[in-house]
């Protein structure tokens, strides 16, 4: 991975031809980081700075070679994320601007920052499920990809982040009455249709209680998370 590598490294003079920087670029993730740092002023492209008076010609140097990119020293070091349209694309260890991710108001020092892991689980892999828990569980130990980032939260995002977990487990607790009030009171088969519903009410709650996160992986490619629930405004302002 050269971008954030290069980017890590300000005020070494690092410099490199255009061509020859944008051909160690290997993935169109890594293109778009790039162009990113470009815009952000990290990394520099512009004209050939001209050749000291003293320096003697290489005469076996390719011609024609006019822009160069190089590292901006005075700039701030390299951001391991970028925005990439709706998503935000982060590497592991990434820290964002202290502003929440769902309104993009300034979090002060005493604010709610964290660092949070997230992890990512190939989706034919739930396939599995249906041939038992335990291949299921073995496969996504294996294949899942994970990380860590730190991000910000507002008072207010909070707020609402427990109103939608409390609703949630609300809801299974509620599925948990309807099938143990249907066991208990119901016999025989007229006890299977209320205890089955409640068990499906209360699995849904619990999955909604554990999906309602400030953000979320949408998809990995070659080590970039794409997250899903920043707001516009919080993109915007990256």
């Amino acid at each position: 991975m050269v971008a954030p590598q290069v980017a890590a490294m300000p005020g070494q003079g690092l410099l490199f031809v255009r061509d020859e920087f944008c051909s160690r670029l290997r993935t169109a993730t890594e293109r778009r980081y790039a162009n990113f740092l470009v815009k952000r002023g990290i990394i520099l492209i512009g004209p050939k700075p001209p050749m000291d008076a003293s320096t003697e010609t290489n005469p076996y140097k390719a011609p024609g070679v006019e822009n160069v990119t190089a590292l901006n020293p005075g700039a701030q070091a390299a951001p391991f994320y970028f925005r990439d349209g709706k998503l935000l694309v982060i590497r592991d260890g990434a820290e964002l601007p202290k502003r929440c991710v769902h309104t993009n108001q300034e979090v002060d020092e005493k604010g709610w920052r964290k660092r949070k892991p997230l992890a990512w689980t190939p989706p034919w892999v739930f396939v599995f499920i249906f041939f038992g828990l335990l291949p299921f569980l073995l496969l996504s130990v294996l294949l899942q990809k994970r990380a860590k980032v730190t991000y910000s939260l507002s008072k207010d995002a909070r707020g609402r982040l427990a109103k939608k977990r409390l609703i949630a487990l609300g809801v299974m607790l509620a599925g948990i009455g309807v099938a143990v009030g249907g066991g208990s009171l119901l016999d025989g088969d007229a006890a299977v249709l209320p205890i089955f519903g409640g068990v499906v009410i209360a699995l849904g709650g619990l999955i909604g209680s554990l999906m309602f996160n400030p953000v979320a992986v949408r998809k990995y490619k070659d080590g970039w998370f794409s997250l899903k629930g920043c707001s516009p405004g919080f993109l915007d302002s990256i």
